[in-house]
Parts: C-alpha cells; sequence; structure tokens
C-alpha cells in the first residue's frame, strides 16, 4: 500500500482523500437521515425514509434539467448543420479554387 501511495501524484493524492471522504460524509448523512417520513402523494400517503426522498429528488430534478438540455443542445446542432449546409453551398470551386461569397443569415 504504501508503495501505491508513493507512486501517485499530488492530484491524485488530493483526489483519493476527497473522494474517500465525500463517501465517509454520505454514509454518516445516509445513517443519520434513515427515520421514516410520510410522504403524501395526491391520492395516497407513504412512509419512506427521509435519504432517499432527497435521492429521488435529485435524480429526478438531474433527468429534467438533462432533458431541458437535449433539446437546446439538438436545436444548435441543427442551426450549426443548416449553417454549414449554407457556407458549403456559397462555396464554389473555380479551377481547383475556392472561391467564397458572402452568406445570407
Amino acid at each position: 500500500m504504501k508503495e501505491y501511495w508513493s507512486n501517485l501524484s499530488t492530484g491524485k493524492k488530493v483526489k483519493l482523500v476527497g473522494t474517500v471522504l465525500l463517501v465517509i460524509i454520505a454514509l454518516i448523512f445516509i445513517v443519520r437521515n434513515w427515520q421514516p417520513t410520510e410522504v403524501i402523494f395526491v391520492f395516497f400517503k407513504m412512509q419512506i425514509p427521509l435519504t432517499l426522498i432527497i435521492i429521488l429528488s435529485g435524480i429526478i430534478g438531474f433527468a429534467a434539467a438533462s432533458l431541458f438540455d437535449y433539446k437546446k443542445f439538438k436545436a444548435r446542432d441543427n442551426e450549426i448543420k443548416k449553417l454549414s449546409e449554407q457556407l458549403n453551398a456559397s462555396k464554389k470551386i473555380d479551377g481547383g479554387e475556392v472561391v467564397d461569397k458572402p452568406v445570407d443569415l
């Protein structure tokens, strides 16, 4: 183990120690917040551990944000493709030389 530790760069040591600390903090958080909490949905009530509620809320929020980002990046990719096609259409090969014409945006 000493050999492994001595072969690590300073950045990797910091990353390893930080990861271990985050895991320990997460485990303490999970154990301390495991008490059941009543959650009222539209038509029913449920007893769920508080930790699971927090984790599920984070996952749902991440999924929603990812969907909105996907739509935004897809629209941007389509715009880049359209502009690239316009740019390629505006170029004309004239005797082996590329002549650029202005592109109307």
